[in-house]
């Protein structure tokens, strides 16, 4: 299997389904560095993990030059 580099020019979308409006900024910054590592399904599917530890953080779909995901909210403040 080989490995190929690529740098996201990501956008995060304003929709939540539970996060308040005022949170999202806070939760979920404009701008943040991940490592992530893709697979690719030749369905056009896509699963998103963490570089650093394998963990699963989203699924998701791809196609040339593109590739959208979700991952899961959290918006609690403690």
């Amino acid at each position: 299997m080989g490995v190929e580099v690529f740098t996201l020019d990501a956008t995060r979308t304003n929709y939540s389904e539970s996060c308040a409006p005022a949170l999202l900024g806070v939760e979920y910054p404009q701008s943040r560095l991940y490592a992530l590592q893709m697979a690719f399904g030749e369905d056009g599917t896509a699963r998103v993990s963490s570089a650093a530890s394998g963990e699963m953080l989203a699924s998701g779909s791809w196609q040339a030059g593109r590739a959208v995901y979700k991952t899961p909210e959290e918006c609690t403040l403690f």
